[in-house]
């Protein structure tokens, strides 16, 4: 899917400053973006990139067959589950249930934990103890995070499969944690918002400002975001959370919409529809400034207002293109890739691209890219003004 860039900033602004630079979406208002804060050096990067230290991307790129793969976050959560639980198996649907291990620790939630494993429609799976951003913690800590809660579903009788990072968050070394566990890192291709939609604000309502993944046109209308998002991937793995009423509310008009558009439900563990995500060996998935194909552009799986801008525009039988997309002052980075910069590309927007340096060797394994100085796009944003190389598509 290729964007064209000034439609792309009609729907977002991509104002990621210091204070506005959650890495995913979830409520409690965190700043989880790898960017350094303007005017200081850049993150100290791997000297081999490494494409499987993220937290976010899904494991089997699109298309996804027509199959869709409902998960809930948070929970369990006394009420708001139960009622979830009896929704699906009413409707036969299977679902995973990233809880977070404090939850677990509360007796209330017990009947709900129950019943998830007792039904085989549903699955347990681990989303830490405390819902902590393990990419700021130590190892240590982080290995206390994933084996306390493992410990918890135990006790229901499940070993765990699959796990989740708070927030997306991971960092090379706190992946392999999880992997050395015999885990998988479960990602999603769809990002429903819904925490936003449910409990920031007027409900059912959520704002560019109060959550810059979504899109101005679906700031009221979550239900279209999903459908949009759907058959951009054509299936997929939904993110939501069973600890917000309004969601749990939501889900028959969600099932329905699903249902009508011709999308069926499927576990994380069918096979046929995530078999890297069940075998541990995840696509590679290109992340922001990283070489790509416009002829198979998979750049907006690691975020969703990324496309693959071609290296050359002008000659159809090249498709070699550089991910990037629309920003104001800073840019999420991933560990394991060369650390982004918002590039002042025109006097009217910023793009997202990648520092020239060691691990993209000066841009060389950038296809078709070119080590170009650039200023910092500033924008709106608070950031300072900076400048760095980056490798830019040499369309522009």
């Amino acid at each position: 899917m290729r964007h064209a860039l000034p439609c792309l900033l009609l729907l977002v602004a991509c104002k990621k400053d210091a204070q506005d630079t959650e890495e995913t979406g979830e409520p409690d208002g965190t700043d989880l973006s790898t960017e350094v804060e303007p005017d200081t050096d850049p993150p100290v990067e791997p000297e081999v990139r490494n494409a499987f230290c993220g937290g976010i991307e899904p494991a089997d790129a699109g298309p996804m067959g027509g199959r869709v793969t409902l998960t809930f976050d948070d929970g369990p959560d006394a009420e708001d589950t139960a009622e979830l639980l009896a929704l699906l198996d009413a409707e036969n649907i299977p679902a995973t249930f990233f809880i977070v291990g404090q939850q677990l620790d509360d007796p209330s939630s017990w009947p709900a934990a129950e019943d998830i494993v007792e039904n085989p429609l549903f699955e347990l799976a681990n989303h830490s103890y405390d819902h902590a951003n393990l990419a700021r913690l130590s190892l240590g800590a982080v290995a206390d995070q994933i084996d306390d809660t493992d410990a918890l579903i135990d006790t229901f009788g499940q070993q765990t499969q699959f796990f989740r990072f708070p927030f997306g968050s991971s960092t090379c070394e706190t992946a392999d944690l999880v992997r050395e566990r015999g885990h998988r890192i479960t990602g999603w291709h769809i990002d429903t918002a819904d925490w936003c939609y449910s409990a920031v604000g007027v409900e059912g309502v959520c704002l560019q400002d109060d959550y810059w993944r979504v899109p101005t046109e679906y700031e009221a209308d979550m239900r279209s975001f999903i459908l949009e998002q759907a058959a951009r991937y054509d299936g997929g793995i939904l993110l939501f959370h069973d600890i917000h009423a309004w969601t749990v509310d939501s889900m028959p008009d969600i099932i329905a919409d699903l249902r009508g558009a011709g999308y069926t439900f499927v576990p994380l563990t069918d096979l046929d529809t995530h078999p890297n995500l069940n075998a541990g060996t995840p696509d590679d998935i290109p992340y922001l400034g990283e070489a790509c194909d416009t002829a198979n552009d998979l750049c907006f799986h690691s975020e969703y207002f990324s496309w693959c801008e071609p290296t050359d525009p002008d000659n159809s039988a090249v498709t070699t293109g550089v991910c990037t997309m629309p920003c104001e002052g800073l840019c999420p980075d991933r560990d394991g890739a060369a650390g982004t910069f918002c590039a002042e590309t025109s006097a009217e927007y910023g793009q997202c691209l990648a520092r020239s340096g060691d691990i993209n060797e000066q841009c060389t394994l950038v296809a078709g890219s070119v080590p170009t100085a650039y200023s910092r796009f500033v924008g709106d944003s608070s950031a300072n003004a900076s400048t760095a190389t980056v490798c830019a598509p040499s369309s522009n």
